[in-house]
């Protein structure tokens, strides 16, 4: 039943990405007042890696290694990824047309679909 239910949620995905006609090239953004870009962004990445496998993994080498090479390694690792991350997406974002990520990204998730679809039905 669970096998299902994610098939049919990553087809859900990727149809919904495939045939969004809604072009975000001409869409303004402007941040809002009283928000910083590093407090949202801060919060941003807290929210996402609240309770994640890495920080059960890093809190599992805290406890048993010296803490503030741990913290260290944890840190730049996750500020290295998180930079990776902002630097392909502007790059992407720079030499594709939004549409074209969307068309990708819907795809993948049918993939996906088909996948966890062909797990569920064997």
């Amino acid at each position: 039943m669970g096998r299902c239910f994610w098939a049919l949620l990553f087809a859900a995905f990727g149809l919904h990405a495939l045939f969004t006609q809604r072009n975000d090239e001409s869409e303004e953004i402007s941040e809002l007042a009283g928000y910083s870009v590093f407090l949202t962004t801060l919060s941003l990445i807290f929210l996402a890696e609240f309770g994640d496998k890495t920080q059960i993994a890093v809190a599992g080498l805290a406890s048993n290694m010296a803490l503030l090479p741990v913290w260290v390694g944890a840190t730049t690792a996750l500020i290295l990824v998180s930079a990776l991350g902002v630097w392909v997406g502007r790059a992407l974002l720079q030499n594709l047309q939004t549409i074209w990520l969307h068309r990708v990204g819907g795809a993948i998730f049918l993939v996906f679909a088909a996948i966890a679809g062909w797990r569920a039905l064997s």
